[in-house]
């Protein structure tokens, strides 16, 4: 969908000429690649501190809120965003989605969105996934790994691939879409697990040359270990924090259990092989045994999107063996 502006940027506030360039460069840019999601706004301007992404028409705008924020606060930065948008830009209130998030705390806030079916197909890289800007705090795809499926796509070429915390399976559908030999999915949701299979159907790609499976991901590198199977390319994207009754583990925290994760990884590696590791822990930090015992570089710095202000957003590594 091509956004056309009501009115000309003259006489308009400094968020609102904001959104309005952010969004056209980020069009441009985004064009040579048949994309048509992406963030038009991070955190520029102090006093309005969230992110807007942009699918497809469609905008979606997260709060970031202190535990000190009031719901006065919130309203009156609500009201402002709504009107910057809809006095910027042909579109109706139903297009736009507010979500609130806390420290220690998820909450989401939806405004003016009844009526609005809750799945939406987008491009990115001419890749399409169906994303979810309703029902869920996070969409279906996260944008700010966009450069990271890109290298991925490279890296898992003619290899037989594990993608590990596969969520919607974009890591997949891109070395799948990039020429992997083979692909399998692994993720403890069966939301998840059932948003995979439909991607991979979107996608028109060949039942032969990819598996989903529904599986606690540290038990799954257990049982493939004990199997003795081999992967050229591994895919780890974990949460920074998890909890639930359907793993053993009940409580993963990628900053403690990184260790084990990457350890087993390794064991499944074929000669030459590599993983491929990353997170969103800003504090992250490789844990000494890791760095002592294999080849591992931090690729972090080429690995953050156009539009993303945050250098810090994510934490990526390729890892392997000496």
């Amino acid at each position: 969908m091509i956004l056309n502006f009501l009115k000309t940027k003259r006489g308009k506030d400094p968020f609102s000429i904001t959104l309005i360039n952010n969004y056209e460069n980020a069009k441009l840019f985004f064009s040579k690649n048949r994309t048509n999601c992406f963030r038009i706004y991070d955190k520029e301007i102090t006093q309005i501190p969230l992110t807007i992404d942009y699918y497809d028409g469609f905008f979606v705008i997260n709060h970031y809120w202190k535990q000190s924020s009031t719901e006065s606060d919130i309203e009156k930065l609500v009201k402002k965003v709504n009107s910057s948008i809809l006095e910027s830009f042909e579109v109706s209130q139903e297009n736009i989605f507010h979500k609130y998030r806390k420290i220690n705390y998820d909450k989401e806030l939806f405004l003016n969105s009844e009526g609005i079916s809750s799945f939406l197909t987008v491009y990115e890289s001419g890749i399409k996934f169906e994303v979810n800007l309703k029902d869920y705090l996070d969409t279906g795809i996260f944008l700010d790994h966009s450069p990271v499926r890109e290298i991925a796509m490279k890296l898992g070429k003619e290899k037989r691939v594990l993608n590990l915390f596969s969520y919607t399976s974009s890591f997949s559908l891109y070395v799948l879409k990039g020429g992997a030999k083979f692909c399998r999915s692994v993720d403890i949701s069966n939301t998840y697990v059932d948003w995979s299979r439909r991607n991979h159907i979107l996608n028109n790609i060949d039942k032969s040359l990819y598996e989903i499976r529904r599986d606690d991901c540290l038990n799954h590198l257990k049982f493939s270990n004990k199997k003795g199977e081999k992967f050229d390319f591994i895919i780890m994207d974990p949460p920074t924090f998890s909890r639930s009754k359907k793993i053993k583990k009940s409580v993963f925290n990628v900053q403690k259990d990184h260790v084990e994760m990457i350890n087993n990884g390794t064991n499944l590696l074929s000669e030459g092989g590599v993983i491929l590791f990353s997170n969103n822990l800003t504090t992250f930090k490789m844990d000494k045994q890791i760095l002592k015992e294999y080849i591992v570089k931090d690729i972090s710095e080429k690995t953050i999107p156009y539009g993303f202000k945050n250098k810090k957003i994510h934490k990526t590594f390729l890892i392997r063996k000496k």
